[in-house]
């Protein structure tokens, strides 16, 4: 699951070097929302996989944990 926006802030204030200030808002998403547009955009496309998640980041987080449930047992 990608890290959850809904608890996140929708907002950073930018202060440049020259003194000039700029708000830069972002909408808040529901992390299991994305992903399933994401699954549905992908199975329309006739593709396997989303450029979000691609099978080799997804398999590099499985080792990742499956290393780190290892280390704790």
């Amino acid at each position: 699951m990608w890290g959850s926006r809904t608890e996140s802030t929708d907002a950073a204030i930018l202060t440049r070097s020259d003194g000039d200030v700029e708000t830069i808002s972002v909408p808040t998403v529901s992390p299991v929302a994305a992903e399933a547009d994401a699954v549905i955009r992908a199975l329309r496309d006739e593709r396997a996989e989303v450029p979000e998640m691609p099978w080799a980041e997804t398999r590099a987080v499985a080792r990742l944990l499956e290393g780190w449930l290892t280390g704790i047992h």
